[in-house]
C-alpha cells in the first residue's frame, strides 16, 4: 500500500460521506433515544440500520445502472483482461470512493456500538476498505471495472437484508402493522432470490458438466481422428520404403510447446500505466 492509497482516506468525497452519514448516524441516534417509540431499546443499532439503507440504495442503484446503461463499462466487458483490470472510468472511480467512504463510517459505527462490535462485522468492514483503498491509486487505479458489481449491483441483497436485521435486534417492531408487514415483505423477497440463486448455479453447473463432456466427447473424437491420420502416414511411409518417423524428424520429436509467445499479444499496455 503506497502513500497515494492511504491519502484516499482524506479524499474529500470519501470525507463527505463518511461524516455525512456519521451526522445522520447521530441525529437518528438522538431521536431514538428522546423520542418514545419502539426503537428505544437499542437506539444505537436502529440508528445504524436506518442510516445504512441510503448507501446500500446508492450503491445498488448506481451498479447497476451503470452495468446496463454505461458505454465504458460495456467497452470494458468487452475488451481484454487489461482493460478490466486497469481500464479508466470516472463513474467507477466516483463508485469506489464512495465505497471507501462508505466503510469509514461503517467501521467507526460498528465499533461504537456493543451490540455490532463483533469480530466478524469488523473483519468484513476492515477487509472491504483495505480492498478499496488498493485500487485507490488515481495514477494507476485498478480493477474499477469489477467496483461495479462487487460495490455495487451485490448491495441489492443488502437492502432487505437490513430491515431484516433490524427485526431480528428489535423484536417488538415485528408485533406492530407495518413492522409485520415489512418483515413477511423482505423474508419472502430474500427467500425468493435466494432460491433464484440456487436455480441459477445448479443451471450453471449442469450446463457446464453438460459442456465439459461434450468437450470431452469432442477431443477423444479429435484424438482418434488425429491418431487414424497418423498411423495412415507411418503406413503410407512403410509401404514407401521410408521409416516410421517423418521427414527431418527424429522418431518421438514433438511440436514446439510455447505459451509464452502469445503473452505480449494479449496484453494491450496503453491500458496501464506507468
Amino acid at each position: 500500500m503506497n502513500q497515494a492509497q492511504v491519502a484516499m482516506l482524506a479524499d474529500p468525497l470519501a470525507l463527505r460521506w463518511a461524516g455525512g452519514l456519521l451526522m445522520l448516524h447521530v441525529s437518528t441516534h438522538a431521536l431514538a433515544t428522546i423520542v418514545p417509540s419502539k426503537l428505544q431499546a437499542k437506539p444505537g443499532v436502529a440508528a445504524h440500520q436506518l442510516v445504512i439503507l441510503i448507501p446500500f440504495a446508492y450503491a445498488a442503484v448506481m451498479g447497476t445502472s451503470l452495468y446496463l446503461y454505461d458505454d465504458t463499462v460495456a467497452k470494458f466487458a468487452a475488451g481484454s483482461y487489461a482493460d478490466r483490470l486497469y481500464g479508466w472510468s470516472s463513474k467507477c472511480w466516483d463508485l469506489l470512493r464512495f465505497m471507501i467512504g462508505f466503510q469509514l463510517y461503517d467501521l467507526l459505527a460498528t465499533t461504537l456500538e456493543p451490540s455490532l462490535r463483533k469480530a466478524e462485522h469488523l473483519a468484513h468492514h476492515g477487509a472491504t476498505l483495505i480492498t478499496a483503498i488498493y485500487g485507490s491509486d488515481a495514477a494507476r487505479p485498478m480493477c474499477l471495472y469489477y467496483c461495479v458489481f462487487f460495490f455495487g449491483i451485490v448491495e441489492i441483497s443488502s437492502v432487505p437484508l437490513v430491515l431484516v436485521d433490524l427485526f431480528r435486534q428489535l423484536p417488538t417492531l415485528a408485533g406492530s402493522p407495518l413492522g409485520a408487514t415489512l418483515n413477511k415483505c423482505t423474508g419472502v423477497r430474500f427467500r425468493v432470490k435466494v432460491r433464484v440463486s440456487q436455480c441459477q448455479g445448479q443451471g450453471q453447473g449442469q450446463g457446464q458438466g453438460q459442456g465439459q463432456r461434450q468437450g470431452q466427447g469432442q477431443r477423444q473424437g479429435q484424438g482418434q481422428g488425429q491418431g487414424q491420420r497418423q498411423g495412415f502416414d507411418v503406413f503410407r511411409r512403410r509401404s514407401q520404403g521410408g521409416s516410421d518417423s517423418q521427414p527431418g524428424a527424429s522418431p518421438g520429436a514433438l511440436p514446439p510447446f510455447t505459451p509464452l509467445a502469445d503473452i505480449p499479444a494479449l496484453l494491450n499496455t496503453t491500458h496501464i500505466s506507468a
